[in-house]
């Protein structure tokens, strides 16, 4: 299992982007991220941190990012993870 004292806390989501199946994060503002953004975001779900692939990640403003997840595309799955805590490994 993954332990949240490992990863930052890099935001929340924020709401489903789009018709092309984009998520639009709420990230911190002190928070610093390389331009590719990370190959991997971690949601919290349940009490644990569930790893999802980045495709693709975009600013849409300074504390807005849009990202591509393969696994989760459904306008609907997107809504029920709302406000659902966001980290980055350290590495990226």
């Amino acid at each position: 299992m993954l332990n949240k004292k490992d990863f930052i806390e890099a935001g929340k989501i924020a709401k489903p982007h789009g018709v092309s199946g984009e998520i639009a994060l709420r990230i911190h503002p002190e928070l610093s991220i390389r331009e590719e953004g990370p190959a991997f975001i971690f949601v919290d779900i349940e009490q644990g941190l569930v790893p999802f692939r980045v495709n693709s990640f975009r600013y849409k403003s300074e504390n807005m990012v849009l990202v591509s997840l393969p696994l989760l595309k459904e306008e609907d799955k997107i809504k029920a993870l709302a406000n659902h805590p966001v980290y980055f490994s350290p590495e990226d």
